[in-house]
């Protein structure tokens, strides 16, 4: 079983090696840069298949910001054959969305009493998960036995190799992507609550391009355009640059992440108020863009909660051939793949 996360500008792909409840867990993965369009998607993929040798079936997700998430409570005597009818039931009464166009799955995700189980209900759009399956099987025979959101998946990893707290802590993760992040409210390890939001790491990047406009030639200083992408992904990811041109990452970070900051306020706001978890413990960044250098300070200064950033790839069960600097771009493939082949 393998994992693929097909990201804006990532690829990424993992498969573990061995059985999952061995002390270690031997990982092949790798991750490829590509730009936003399916040619690039698919080279990239190709490659990667190529590099790691692998034809196994494989776990694909998705994010969006129209993915629709409910928790509901069902007896636990409802029999197994009865329970998809008895979720989309449940579910019909408060979600308005066309749910024969969205890709609709389930989980229990704890006891509620002895005759009552909390089920997480969630439906994304069928669009987002097809292209991406077409982008796979056009280079490789390999077979999908699954299909999941970021969300499930960042989780998966999380519960699998985050810090020893998780067991014991309400932790609000965030998977900082280039264009989409995922938050994930975890209350003991159980999913309270679950978002995505249009912020990335591009937001970032934007805001710093801005900060340095230059004239489009030397005769027209009036005249000013944005300094190119690459240009200020290449001052956003060097810090020891920043002194040098006088940029203010904080100033970056507060311009750039209203929405993020915004989401997680009101997101602690929701879950208190249905008495979901009494406070937050912590915020825990993961993703290829949370990666900035005080990212982590500048959310805990804002919120005033503890805040720390998450590399998989840290947790000693994790060995085998992996660029350690992967782990904050990996958690969703990782996820994936500790999915079961059913």
């Amino acid at each position: 079983m393998f994992g693929i996360d097909l990201g804006s500008k990532y690829i990424k792909v993992c498969k573990f090696i061995g059985q999952q409840n061995d002390s270690a867990l031997s990982l092949l993965c790798a991750m490829k840069y590509v730009k936003n369009n399916i040619d690039e998607q698919k080279k990239a993929l190709t490659d990667i298949m190529n590099e790691l040798n692998i034809r196994d079936n494989y776990f694909i997700s998705a994010n969006s910001t129209d993915t629709v998430s409910r928790n509901i409570i069902l007896p636990k005597s409802i029999k197994q054959k009865d329970m998809d009818a008895a979720v989309l039931t449940n579910i019909e009464q408060s979600v308005h969305d066309d749910l024969n166009k969205m890709f609709k799955s389930y989980m229990v995700t704890k006891e509620v009493s002895d005759k009552e189980n909390n089920i997480l209900f969630i439906a994304t759009p069928k669009k987002k998960i097809n292209e991406k399956i077409q982008v796979v099987n056009e280079i490789t025979t390999a077979r999908l036995v699954g299909v999941s959101i970021d969300s499930i998946a960042l989780t998966n990893a999380f519960n699998a190799f985050g810090p020893q707290y998780k067991s014991e802590e309400t932790v609000i993760l965030v998977n900082v992507g280039d264009l989409f992040t995922n938050i994930v409210v975890l209350n003991k390890q159980e999913i309270v609550f679950m978002k995505d939001i249009a912020f990335g790491g591009a937001d970032i990047t934007k805001e710093i391009a801005s900060l340095y406009a230059q004239p489009k030639d030397l005769s027209e200083h009036s005249k000013k355009q944005p300094i190119s992408d690459d240009l200020a992904e290449y001052l956003k990811r060097n810090d020891d640059l920043w002194d040098k041109v006088g940029l203010s990452i904080k100033g970056v970070f507060k311009k750039s992440s209203a929405n993020l900051l915004e989401t997680i306020f009101r997101t602690i706001e929701y879950c208190i108020t249905r008495q979901a978890i009494v406070a937050v413990d912590r915020i825990v960044l993961t993703g290829g863009g949370s990666v900035v250098k005080g990212f982590d300070s500048f959310i805990k200064d804002t919120l005033g909660i503890p805040t720390e950033k998450w590399n998989p790839f840290e947790n000693n069960k994790v060995q085998g051939t992996v660029k350690k600097e992967y782990g904050f771009f990996i958690p969703v493939a990782l996820g994936l793949a500790l999915e079961k082949d059913n």
